[in-house]
Order: structure tokens, then sequence, then C-alpha cells
């Protein structure tokens, strides 16, 4: 019954994604405005008069993750979903507390911890005030190294390395769909961080 339902549930959002033929539309717009004014014309429309696009995307997606918050029987697929927004959300927390600038403009999309809760954990460095023992050896690991200067890319590699394992441990144990999801994603991320790696030893890391 579950499975009969949600798939009704996820067939009506279907309906509401941006037709295929728009998506070409947007691809070819020569501006912002022109793409902007395309996007009206869509389901996204209301939404668009009220806010701005970066507001717009973070309303619906937070409306996404209520959905499978909701509605997923599976408590581990709700977190491979909202995890990877924890680790994001710490990161950026990290840099702008060490660059001295505030972080909440950067601040979207809420993942399994509220944004108040991953502020004042990471200002009092109450990292055993997570669950998680992942994050707390990632927060660990990033305040020791950061007592000496860090890149960008060196505080990136420590928080996308323990992100993987804390997905990768979700569904150790699991197989079929589920499992291929998840080995789907962390080979999309992989790909995507070898495309951007300057050279093979950052490639190896």
């Amino acid at each position: 019954m579950d499975y009969l339902y949600l798939s009704g549930e996820c067939s009506a959002l279907m309906n509401t994604l941006i037709p295929t033929q728009v998506l070409v539309k947007l691809s070819s717009a020569e501006s912002f405005d022109d793409a902007l004014e395309i996007l009206k014309g869509t389901s996204y429309g209301a939404l668009l008069q009220s806010y701005d696009v970066e507001d717009a995307l973070a309303i619906e997606q937070n409306k996404l993750h209520e959905f499978i918050k909701n509605e997923c029987p599976d408590l581990a697929i709700v977190k491979f979903f909202l995890l990877p927004y924890d680790y994001d959300n710490l990161e950026v927390i990290s840099k702008a507390r060490s660059l001295g600038i505030a972080e909440d403009s950067y601040l979207e999309i809420v993942g399994t911890y509220d944004f108040d809760f991953l502020k004042n954990a990471v200002r009092q460095k109450q990292f055993k005030s997570f669950g998680n023992e992942f994050i707390r050896r990632m927060l660990l690991e990033y305040n020791k190294a950061s007592t000496s200067p860090l890149s960008a890319r060196e505080v990136d590699y420590i928080f996308q390395k323990y992100k993987f394992q804390n997905l990768s441990d979700l569904f150790k144990y699991r197989k079929g769909v589920v499992k291929d999801l998840c080995n789907f994603t962390l080979d999309y991320e992989n790909i995507s961080i070898a495309y951007r790696c300057a050279s093979i030893e950052e490639l190896k890391q």
C-alpha cells in the first residue's frame, strides 16, 4: 500500500516538472533575464513572482526534502538525501569563521541538523553533540588541521572525504536498487571531482 501511494504521489509531482521543450529553450536563452521569463511561464511562475531565483530554489528543495522525510519508510534513504547538506553547511560555517565573514547568506538548504545547531556546535567546538561519528571525526580533524593555514582545496578534501565515507556506510549492508542508488551517486561525485582536479596526485586523494 505504501508503494502504491508513493508511486501516485511521485507521478503527481512529475507532472509539475519543467517539460523538455522548455528546458531546451532555457539552454538557448541569451541572458539570465530571458531565462527567467521562460521560467515564469512554467509551474514555478507564481513562486518567481514573489522570490528571487535562489530563494525559490531553496523553497522547492526544502519542500522536496519534507516530502521525502514524511513519506519515505526507509530512514537510511532520507539521510542519504539530507546528509550532504549537513556537510556542505558545516564547510560553509567553518570557512566563514576562518575568514571572519557571516555565513547566513550562504546557507540555504537544511539537512538533518538545523542551522542554529550547526553554528553553535562549530562556534563552541561541541563536536560530541553530534550523534554522527563521521561528522565528529571530520570536525576534529579540521579543527586540528586549521591551526596552520589551509588551502580551500585542502579544506574541501577533509569535508568531502568524510561525506563520502558516511554515505557509503549508510548502505554498507544493503543490496539491490538502494545500494545501486548509493554507488551511482558516489560515482557521479567522483567523476565530478576528477574533472575539477588539477593533477593526478589530487585525484588520488
